[in-house]
């Protein structure tokens, strides 16, 4: 009896100490397998202490098991823009500081080709503005590029003033009072009163589905160096009313081209034609010419706010 009794414990320990070997054999195969699989979490290593010296430290998200890497965001104007780790793949736009444009215009801007929303813009007053000095008689205005950069509409509106006219062309005709001022274009300015200044100021609105730059026709056409400093020819990029072959998107059909490109494709008149002193009757003064060359396309300057002729063949 008391062997039969033995051979049963012995039964009982032997099936308790291979439960544990199970046991363990399980824990360790759990683990190895965690191991393997357990985070796709990307690896980042901690930022130097003075790398945020002039901002402010925005800590990481934890998105599920993962923890990303600190923001700095500093005092610019527009917010900064960072990524996560999201199904969205459109940006995640920090919220604005308070007071981040006291002296201008808050623009929301229009979801980008991705749909994804775009930072807003801080427009001062500086930049809705710029003040031209007219003279007595004949001028040449051309609107400043920063102006254009809200996309909006420039109205002429300020020029209805008293003994002030104002003309644009296009499609080889005048324009006598042209609604609008057009990106590239320059305007001819009567004053029939004393030399003043006059200011022009962007409408803070915006029109969708149309385009306020001035389109190359075939013939003459009256633009100008829309920038602060002198660019050459190479770096100027007017729209063509050549519609690309086949297009069939409006906005989208134009062709874009630089003086050079048009130069070399032999489709402009070689001789710009500049206006100089407005207040000459000899056209050999009211105008200077420039001859271009192939040479000239990368090196002559052509001043800042210049109004100029040119010539498209087609």
């Amino acid at each position: 009896m008391k062997a039969k009794r033995k051979n049963i414990l012995l039964i009982v320990v032997i099936a308790l100490i291979t439960l544990l070997f199970l046991a363990v054999v399980y824990l360790i195969f759990k683990n190895g397998i965690s191991a393997n699989t357990s985070s796709s979490c990307p690896q980042w290593q901690p930022p130097a202490q003075d790398w945020c010296s002039d901002g402010k430290v925005v800590a990481g998200q934890t998105i599920g098991d993962c923890t990303y890497p600190p923001t700095c965001v500093k005092g610019s104007m527009t917010p900064t823009v960072t990524t996560t780790a999201t199904s969205n793949s459109c940006p995640q736009l920090m919220p604005m500081k308070p007071g981040w444009c006291p002296n201008g215009k808050i623009e929301t801007q229009q979801n980008n080709l991705n749909g994804c929303p775009q930072p807003p813009k801080c427009i001062t007053n500086d930049a809705m503005s710029y003040t031209f000095n007219l003279t007595n008689g004949w001028n040449t205005i051309t609107v400043p590029q920063f102006m254009f950069d809200s996309m909006d509409p420039i109205s002429t509106s300020t020029f209805s003033l008293k003994g002030l006219s104002i003309y644009g062309y296009s499609n080889n005709k005048w324009e006598t009072k042209p609604q609008f001022f057009r990106k590239n274009g320059s305007y001819l300015i009567y004053n029939s009163e004393q030399d003043r200044s006059v200011t022009v100021m962007a409408n803070g609105q915006m029109i969708i589905g149309t385009y306020n730059g001035y389109k190359l026709n075939p013939g003459w056409n009256l633009v100008g160096n829309n920038e602060l400093f002198s660019k050459t020819p190479s770096k100027f990029d007017f729209t063509t009313n050549v519609s690309k072959p086949g297009c069939t998107t409006p906005l989208l059909c134009d062709e874009s081209k630089t003086i050079s490109q048009l130069f070399a494709e032999g489709r402009i008149y070689k001789r710009i034609y500049f206006f100089n002193n407005m207040q000459s009757t000899d056209p050999n003064v009211f105008y200077t010419t420039k001859v271009l060359s192939s040479a000239d396309l990368a090196i002559y300057q052509i001043p800042a706010l210049k109004a100029f002729w040119i010539y498209l063949y087609k």
